[in-house]
């Protein structure tokens, strides 16, 4: 599983990290709002799971 979390919300981070996510890279993740493209910094975050 994979998620973007973006860098400096270090609440979510560590929400994230103590339920077995981890930082895997940062990245620039392109965001459009209203016709327009911006890029935010992101962690891209990932959880190995297991299916059962």
């Amino acid at each position: 599983m994979r998620l973007n979390c973006i860098v400096g919300n270090d609440d979510a981070r560590h929400f994230y990290e103590r339920h077995g996510w981890r930082v895997e890279d940062e990245i620039d993740d392109p965001v459009t709002f209203e016709g327009r493209t911006i890029k935010v910094r992101s962690w891209e975050m990932v959880k190995d799971t297991v299916l059962r």
